[in-house]
């Protein structure tokens, strides 16, 4: 991005096919950060907002409260899984990196991405300081881009990508959220990990990497 000579830049994931027109309707918005609609191969829209984690999200997911479909449909939660929601052109607290498009001066006000994240959690942050800067956020329903989920990350084990998400959650509050939350969360991530462990073993692994 530091190299970037246009005014607009596109962060592409390797895995992500962009529709015809897609980057010149998306370029028209103008708006400072967009994110068009994504979907699978089979053309059905995929989750890829949601908002800012919070302990009451972190909460609501790790306990499995966001399942519920009221749940889902009404409340705004870190990942906005209910694409019904998706129909619609709106603001958003955040958009998934596999496209995103931002003013040159977004990036020249804000920076980059905090390295200090390993793989998960990044593009959530970012796009915190991008907000918490004053420039809006986006999601474009009326373009679209394929977005083959997982294929750049393929080779990582499942328990490694979720102990990955948990540890971007535990960075973020520390970087963002009040101490008291940074106390808690680690509780919440354990409790959410072993009610999991049933129905998918690699929990295990994230509840040891909390122990």
């Amino acid at each position: 991005m530091k190299v970037a000579k246009g005014d607009k830049i596109l962060l592409l994931n390797s895995d992500c096919l962009v529709q015809p027109d897609t980057l010149a309707a998306c370029n028209a918005t103008n708006f400072d950060v967009v994110g068009c609609r994504l979907t699978d191969a089979n053309g059905k829209t995929i989750q890829s907002t949601g908002y800012f984690p919070t302990l009451r999200r972190v909460t609501q997911l790790m306990l499995f409260i966001d399942n519920f479909p009221v749940i889902r449909k009404f409340i705004d939660t870190i990942h906005i899984r209910d694409t019904s929601r998706l129909s619609k052109t709106h603001r958003i607290d955040w958009i998934q990196g596999a496209f995103m498009m931002l003013k040159k001066e977004v990036y020249r006000k804000v920076g980059g991405f905090d390295e200090n994240f390993h793989m998960y959690g990044e593009e959530v942050e970012w796009q915190y300081r991008i907000k918490k800067a004053g420039f809006k956020i986006w999601y474009f329903a009326d373009a679209q881009a394929v977005h083959l989920e997982r294929q750049t990350v393929k080779f990582l084990s499942p328990a490694y990508a979720l102990i990955g998400e948990m540890k971007g959650y535990v960075y973020f509050f520390k970087l963002h959220r009040p101490k008291w939350e940074q106390v808690v969360l680690p509780w919440i991530l354990r409790l959410g990990s072993l009610i999991r462990i049933p129905l998918q073993k690699d929990y295990v692994e994230v509840l040891r990497a909390f122990v």
